[in-house]
């Protein structure tokens, strides 16, 4: 009769089996929180994106009110400014100044 020892590779077979599936167990729950994790930095993104759109409208209110024609129109009358209603330009020909460069 002849006895085949085989419980040493089973139990190898075993080992073997199980560090391989705690190993990807572990990966799982890595992959699961690194995931998590993105989700989190997502929103937390888009919450800046929103706040910082939020504040780019109030700072343009604020340059477009400096330009308001009426806050133009006093300042320019608070200096002795008059608008012109016909302006005149120096008309200058543009061939003559671009032969001599």
């Amino acid at each position: 009769m002849t006895f085949i020892k085989s419980e040493k590779n089973n139990t190898l077979l075993f080992v073997g089996l199980a560090f391989l599936l705690i190993s990807t167990i572990v990966a799982v729950i890595m992959l699961y929180n690194q995931t998590v994790n993105l989700k989190h930095g997502i929103t937390d993104i888009k919450a800046d994106v929103q706040r910082v759109a939020a504040e780019t409208a109030s700072f343009k209110d604020g340059v477009f009110s400096i330009f308001d024609p009426q806050k133009v129109g006093a300042l320019a009358k608070k200096q002795g400014l008059i608008k012109e209603s016909r302006p005149n330009y120096l008309e200058v020909n543009s061939w003559v100044l671009a032969s001599h460069l």
